[in-house]
């Protein structure tokens, strides 16, 4: 015969879910832990995206704050953010960190997360469809094929060609070598490489590619092209990041930008001088690298060819299209 436990039943013999005081606990600890990631990954895609470290830590304090996540503690550096929140006194705290994983220059990321604050900050959008919005930017590609960033980067180095005083020759070998070197620096961030070697490669490519047609009987100003390749090259916007945080008080940020930009600029130095000794142990003859001189003359092609440069690197950077013609009037 079975015997029957006849004890009383109590709260705890039927689990957590019985408990009105547990359930509500469990909610508001999953609402913390949510929003919390919510932030981190809004700063971790302004961060890749070249937001500087003020700007980023301001938007998640921003986010934190209406969403009902207030005195909550926030670290931004260069390669990691972290949050922890302490609901009183008498609780553990909670700590989460997410690690920059990769750093371009996209201006699409960065105007889609913005769009999305806005609207957190204006009650457009709570915390669930916030969320489900910003796994939608992380998850979906851009609007412009990579194939038109290469296009993109043609275009510029053609420009800047141009505005150098280059003629039409200087422009062509540029672009050919914009092409090659963003194709080439594809394949080699794919496969892991540091970003230093990248450069190496860049620089290499534009100063044989110069050689190469400084060799054949057309007239070219070797100098030209591996300029005006080198400016693609160039980490401008790192070295302005790094001043910001510098201003803003973020110093081993600004320090880490500030030696990112010297990195990259010691390979493309690196890759010009390879590519120099690789002409010449092949027998072509460079001849002395010197930067072209401007006159007063040259100011309507300065002038068309910096506006046409400006609005190509920022197409390159993912842009919004609204952006671009203002860019080049600007410029």
């Amino acid at each position: 015969m079975d015997q029957v436990d006849a004890r009383p039943s109590t709260p705890d013999d039927e689990g957590p879910e019985a408990d009105p005081e547990a359930r509500l606990e469990a909610e508001r600890a999953r609402e913390v832990h949510l929003t919390m990631d919510l932030c981190l990954r809004i700063g971790e895609m302004l961060l890749s995206s070249g937001a500087g470290a003020a700007d980023v830590t301001a938007t998640m304090r921003s986010v934190a704050d209406h969403l009902g996540l207030r005195s909550a503690e926030i670290d931004v550096t260069f390669t990691a953010l972290s949050m922890s929140h302490q609901r009183s006194p008498d609780d553990v705290p909670t700590l989460m960190l997410r690690h920059v994983q990769q750093r371009d220059i996209d201006y699409e990321d960065l105007t889609a997360v913005d769009h999305l604050v806005r609207d957190i900050l204006t009650d457009r959008a709570d915390l669930y469809l916030a969320r489900s919005r910003m796994a939608t930017i992380v998850s979906l590609g851009h609007a412009l094929p990579r194939w038109g960033v290469t296009v993109a980067w043609m275009v510029m180095a053609a420009a800047v060609g141009v505005f150098l005083g280059g003629g039409p020759v200087v422009s062509i070998v540029a672009a050919v070598a914009a092409a090659l070197i963003d194709r080439v620096q594809i394949v080699l961030a794919r496969r892991r490489l540091p970003f230093f070697y990248l450069q190496v490669a860049g620089g290499a490519i534009a100063t044989l590619l110069a050689a190469a047609v400084a060799a054949t009987p057309i007239e070219v100003d070797p100098s030209l092209v591996v300029t005006a390749n080198i400016i693609m090259l160039l980490a401008g916007i790192g070295l302005m990041g790094a001043v910001q945080d510098a201003l803003t008080g973020f110093y081993l940020t600004s320090s880490a930008r500030l030696i990112e930009a010297m990195m990259a600029t010691a390979g493309i130095i690196a890759g010009v001088a390879l590519g120099i000794s690789v002409a010449d142990g092949l027998g072509f003859e460079l001849g002395q690298l010197v930067p072209g001189a401007l006159g007063i003359s040259d100011l309507p092609a300065v002038l068309g060819g910096a506006a046409v440069s400006a609005a190509a690197f920022s197409v390159a950077s993912y842009a919004p299209r609204r952006a671009v013609l203002p860019i080049a009037l600007i410029t």
